[in-house]
């Protein structure tokens, strides 16, 4: 088991892209299987993002207001 903890601070997130396939298209070139994405948009634009995958999940929580994305994979692989 291994768990990836990240927090991205950034000077500017642009989140009015497509922010649930961009992620997706992270995680998939990391190797790790989608099976099945939930996800919720709150009020202000942020995004809390579940991927559950093969290998077990990845859930992203980003706050707009803070420029910062928090990322945590939790994986068998």
């Amino acid at each position: 088991m291994k768990e990836i903890l990240a927090t991205i601070e950034t000077t500017k997130c642009d989140f009015s892209i497509d922010i649930v396939s961009a992620f997706k298209e992270i995680i998939v070139s990391w190797n790790y299987s989608v099976r099945d994405t939930v996800y919720h948009v709150f009020p202000n634009s942020a995004y809390t993002l579940c991927f559950i995958l093969s290998e077990s999940h990845c859930i992203i929580h980003t706050y707009p207001e803070k420029d910062t994305v928090y990322l945590n994979i939790f994986t068998c692989k």
